[in-house]
């Protein structure tokens, strides 16, 4: 079902990590790193996978990246700081 739908260059790239990693393909990003290989994510990539828009690939080890749910719902969830007004009080 998926496969039909699934972009016919993704899901070839899908599975050849298949092939190589075994069922460790798409890894979570945790403390900055890649979960697969442990390698140190840019901060422009780590904000990519955090927008998740599009597939991000890990530079070193290929694997597909994704953020963590549970960081994005407590992200969503955190209250919003209040500016304090800047105008004096009459």
């Amino acid at each position: 079902a998926l496969v039909s739908e699934a972009d016919p260059e993704v899901f070839a790239i899908y599975e050849r990590l298949m092939r190589n990693k075994k069922n460790r393909v798409v890894v979570p990003i945790e403390n900055r790193c890649c979960s697969g290989c442990h390698i140190t994510l840019t901060a422009q990539d780590e904000n990519l996978v955090r927008k998740g828009e599009r597939l991000i690939f890990c530079e070193h080890c290929s694997r597909i990246h994704y953020w963590p749910e549970s960081e994005v719902l407590e992200e969503e969830a955190a209250p919003k700081r209040r500016r304090r007004s800047s105008r004096a009080n009459a």
